[in-house]
């Protein structure tokens, strides 16, 4: 009714027109309600929040935008104003995206303030764990692990270890000897490497591609886009997953 998309000013009786708009309205809104609302309970996977991602945010939206532009335009066919082939469902689809630039940016930059607000809170906290924390001086075993092949074979004490990251079929571990920092890349899995880890509780899963040292952590940082943690005499920056959170908080206190 503010913008009068699709020609709708040119629309007699003006009663009329606010009737037309109101049906465009109610499509919009049962669209919304399967991509929203249905389609979550059809495929959970896809909608689960703590594995949301941009690209799955952005896919989501233009599929909206384009279930929209259909559904808008055999809308108008169905009042006998267009007709309904190609061309014109595709110029729908335009127009839907256009009309669309300003309820999605707006929900763009709402969605962006809430991960922030939420990432500077969990930072803070993760912040002021880290500086009570009093780390116990436990001896652990030396940690073995032999990768696809007996060569793929790292020894080293677990309090070393800075992190280790997945790099596809392989896995990198970084770790300190003496001052120094090393790093080793070994043909294996990193949920094999996290099982073998299973008895030293302060190397912990922070990302699916991140085992992390809590002993060595410094600091958190968060931003709009996720959690960071900065290891000590370490530059790397760590990602922390929102799905870790929870766990992090629980072993860091």
């Amino acid at each position: 009714m503010l913008f009068h998309p699709f020609g709708l000013n040119n629309i007699e009786p003006a009663g009329k027109k606010y009737i037309v708009e109101l049906g465009y309205g109610i499509v919009t809104f049962i669209v919304l309600l399967f991509f929203l609302k249905l389609l979550p309970l059809l495929v959970p996977k896809f909608f689960y929040e703590k594995k949301w991602s941009v690209w799955k945010e952005i896919l989501l939206t233009l599929q909206i935008i384009f279930g929209i532009g259909i559904a808008n335009g055999i809308y108008t066919h169905l009042w006998g104003y267009t007709l309904l082939n190609l061309t014109s469902l595709l110029a729908f689809v335009f127009y839907t995206l256009i009309v669309a630039i300003f309820p999605v940016s707006f929900s763009i930059l709402i969605r962006k303030n809430k991960y922030l607000q939420e990432n500077l809170s969990n930072a803070a906290i993760f912040n002021e764990r880290i500086e009570t924390q009093s780390a116990k001086d436990m001896q652990y075993d030396t940690y073995h692990f032999t990768g696809a092949s007996e060569n793929d074979t790292i020894i080293l004490d677990p309090k070393d270890v800075l992190y280790i990251q997945s790099q596809r079929n392989y896995v990198q571990f970084v770790y300190t000897l003496k001052t120094e920092i090393r790093q080793r890349l070994i043909r294996a899995k990193l949920g094999d490497v996290e099982e073998s880890l299973r008895n030293v509780p302060f190397l912990h899963r922070c990302h699916r591609s991140f085992i992390v040292n809590i002993r060595q952590v410094e600091k958190f940082k968060g931003d709009s886009l996720g959690l960071i943690l900065y290891l000590k005499n370490c530059r790397d920056e760590i990602p922390v997953s929102r799905s870790c959170v929870k766990d992090l908080k629980k072993i860091i206190q």
